[in-house]
């Protein structure tokens, strides 16, 4: 019991220090795998695994469901604009779907997809929002989102060119900023786990398309992303002028 109080403790008294430690622990472990071995590695599977179980541990631990916005879902008619979170991930259908991998690679992959988007939603909108809504509800929105955006940058390294690296920072910091609005109208993270995870599995089995469409899709996502977060903001009830 001491440990578990101390535990709590630490993350009332210091909670961007938990947040970020967890940010940190997810971007390397992930990124070196993901250099080493690729997605679609057992390896990387187990690792996504262990990482979510170990977060979800520590939730349990903190009794931090609630606040992370994981608590139980209840939505009703006010909550019907939620469905215009469905064309994020339905940009990686337009090329059509397709599956040239082995089964066990395409399975491994599919897990880890799904876990990265919980991962991500959990650590970036979960720990990091609520150390940074304390302050300021609206910088907590805006820093996340930048946060979120930014740290795609990181596709670098694993041979993406500048320009699609460029394009992806630039309408995930668009997402973000959906979701933590979504995260802020609704109380709720599940609707932002659901969609993040859900792009991230049909990327796995998406159609191949030009660099130049890719582009296009990229920046009319990030178009359609800034609309809809301007829509949340100003005309969802809810307010996010708070801290």
């Amino acid at each position: 019991m001491k440990q578990v109080s101390g535990l709590r403790k630490f993350w009332n008294e210091h909670p961007l220090a938990l947040a970020l430690t967890l940010i940190l622990v997810y971007v390397v472990g992930t990124g070196n795998l993901r250099n080493s071995v690729g997605d679609e590695s057992i390896f990387m599977t187990v690792w996504m695994v262990a990482l979510t179980l170990s977060v979800v541990l520590l939730t349990i631990r903190l009794h931090a469901g609630q606040k992370l916005g994981l608590g139980p879902v209840r939505f009703g008619r006010r909550q019907l604009y939620l469905l215009a979170l469905l064309p994020i991930p339905a940009v990686n259908l337009l090329a059509g779907l397709h599956a040239s991998a082995p089964v066990s690679s395409l399975l491994c992959e599919s897990v880890s997809m799904i876990l990265v988007g919980f991962l991500e939603e959990v650590i970036m909108r979960g720990y990091l929002f609520e150390a940074l809504r304390k302050d300021s509800l609206k910088e907590a929105v805006l820093i996340t989102s930048l946060t979120f955006g930014i740290g795609h940058i990181v596709n670098l390294f694993t041979g993406q060119t500048t320009l699609s690296t460029l394009l992806q920072v630039g309408y995930a910091l668009a997402i973000g900023l959906v979701f933590a609005l979504v995260l802020v109208k609704t109380g709720s993270l599940w609707p932002c786990i659901f969609i993040h995870s859900l792009m991230d599995l049909l990327a796995v089995f998406a159609g191949q398309i030009s660099s130049q469409q890719a582009a296009l899709v990229s920046l009319l996502l990030m178009v359609y992303c800034l609309g809809l977060a301007w829509y949340l903001w100003k005309k969802v009830p809810g307010s996010v002028q708070t801290g």
